[in-house]
């Protein structure tokens, strides 16, 4: 995962100034951060899809108030005129020495907060020639003032703006997703189905153990509940989640069954030669529909992206992890032998979403459920199909749309669709 795409979280502050990420034995990052009200604040530095699994680094700093802050006249500089400005650096790559704190009072630092009210009363000179020879009234300088910070929060916000789309829609990762499920459709448009296993791989090698399986579409619809709601970060996936859900309205689980580099680790171990577990998802496929409704209430509750906590294939990408998720991933793996993507069909919360939207487009007759339209009933499809998503209904074998990855196994194996 790209070092950018760490998140930093300040209570009752914002981030004035920054430099970018340096890479290097202990990645480093320098902030300037003011905070708002004096009182010990906190720093908060996040990866929550990083190669090495889930960190996260804390740091308080006791911010003094304005009252308490004292000159010293034997000191080259003065004192901030903003006690609750902090310069920070950050180094996540140590946890021990994650974020150090500068004292206020430092030189280096009041220098730096001094060469900013000086290019500030520069700004307010050259605006008004006369100032220099005479002091400004308190309405001009107001209104100087009221006009730099006009500027500077568009300014502010236009860098915003770039940053979260760089981030979260134009990164790689995303572009390769949106792109492999713009060719998925087009191959199930043409019934192309043999074109599926280079999918599949690509997606499993690249998006999966060379990104880390991050950004994950998979926590689309969790990113919406942990991001503030109705910012540009909560536009860009409610898009991403709108995209695929239209796909899987009109052509069905797409990205389940093209695209997810989870499921295709799920599908590749399954061909290994052995006895199969058969008829077991009766009762286990109503499973994911349960942790659906779980995930969803918990991350509106908390506003957390539990969509990720529940997913075991980040450690398997970046052979780490340990505890539960790990034991967790080791089960998946086991099972995937026997079973046909036990994960995807028995888990996980998107893959229960992509099945209702899918069953939706088949009520709303956007999709068609027969595999032919002249039925012989010989049971080929329902052999072929390794879902166990082809059922018999009026003389002839439907597919259940929940369950469907839209394989074609079963178009290929009916011997009227030849």
């Amino acid at each position: 995962m790209p070092i950018e795409e760490t998140e930093i979280q300040i209570t009752n502050g914002d981030i004035v100034k920054e430099s970018d990420w340096i890479t290097g034995t202990k990645d480093t990052k320098d902030i300037v951060v003011k905070f708002n009200e004096p009182g010990t604040q906190i720093i908060k530095v996040i990866r929550d899809c990083p190669k090495g699994g889930l960190m996260v680094w804390t740091k308080e700093f006791n911010v003094l108030p304005l009252s308490t802050i004292t000159t010293n006249p034997s000191s080259p500089t003065s004192p901030s005129t903003e006690p609750s400005n902090s310069a920070t650096s950050i180094t996540p790559s140590n946890p021990s020495t994650s974020i150090s704190q500068n004292n206020p009072s430092n030189p280096q630092i009041l220098d730096k907060t001094q060469n900013l009210e000086e290019e500030q009363r520069n700004q307010i000179d050259q605006s008004n020639p006369k100032s220099s020879n005479a002091q400004l009234d308190e309405n001009s300088l107001e209104n100087d003032d009221s006009s730099n910070n006009t500027k500077l929060s568009e300014g502010n916000s236009k860098n915003d703006l770039s940053k979260e789309f760089e981030k979260y829609l134009f990164n790689p990762q995303t572009l390769l997703y949106i792109i492999l499920i713009i060719l998925s459709l087009i191959f199930v448009s043409l019934k192309s189905y043999k074109l599926r296993f280079f999918t599949l791989l690509f997606s499993l090698i690249v998006l999966g153990f060379y990104f880390g399986g991050c950004l994950c579409p998979i926590s689309y619809i969790g990113k919406l509940f942990s991001v503030q709601f109705l910012s540009i970060t909560f536009y860009i996936f409610l898009s991403l989640v709108i995209f695929i859900s239209i796909i899987t309205l009109f052509k069905g689980r797409v990205f389940c069954g093209w695209v997810c580099p989870h499921g295709a680790l799920q599908e590749f171990i399954y061909k290994v030669k052995t006895n199969k577990f058969q008829k077991i998802e009766k009762y286990l496929k109503y499973f994911k529909y349960l942790i659906l409704i779980v995930v969803i209430f918990l991350s509106f509750i908390y506003s957390q992206n539990y969509f990720c906590e529940i997913y075991p294939f980040k450690v398997l990408y970046n052979f780490s992890g340990t505890g539960f998720i790990l034991i967790f991933a080791l089960i998946v793996l086991f099972f995937s032998i026997f079973i046909y993507r036990p994960f995807c069909r028995f888990v996980c919360p998107f893959g229960a979403y992509l099945g209702l939207i899918s069953k939706l487009g088949e009520k709303l007759h956007l999709r068609k459920v027969n595999i032919t339209s002249s039925c012989i009933k010989c049971k080929k499809c329902l052999k072929e199909c390794n879902a166990n998503s082809v059922y018999e209904e009026n003389n002839c074998y439907k597919i259940d749309t929940k369950e469907c990855f839209i394989c074609g196994d079963c178009e290929i194996s009916c011997p009227k669709n030849r």
